[in-house]
């Protein structure tokens, strides 16, 4: 259940934040299927928690003033933990001169 409330909260903290910031989007070195490999790779892993579980879910969150913003979230943790990793993409659709622009977390 916990780590139901962290996925949403995760997802409101993102879809709440209207604000402009000078952040720049990171651009990976790796593709996005090589990222997520390294992020359920620095789980720790205990034998006795039972096995690694990742759950993803995507969509796209409405915004008043743009197309919207595209998120797909990957969580990975133990079936008797309360503790994961997470990776995060953010796409803001048609933000930047029609462009979309994508933050990696």
């Amino acid at each position: 259940m916990k780590k139901y409330l962290i996925a949403i909260s995760a997802i409101l903290l993102v879809a709440c934040n209207n604000t402009k910031s000078d952040q720049k989007p990171v651009v990976p070195d790796t593709p996005a299927d090589s990222t997520i490999a390294n992020m359920r790779d620095s789980l720790q892993i205990i034998d006795s928690l039972g096995n690694v579980v990742e759950e993803t879910y995507s969509g796209i969150l409405p915004v008043e003033n743009s197309e919207g913003i595209k998120y797909d979230l990957n969580l990975f943790f133990q079936e008797k933990s309360v503790e994961g990793v997470f990776s995060l993409a953010t796409t803001y659709l048609k933000e930047d001169n029609g462009l979309d622009i994508t933050f990696y977390t």
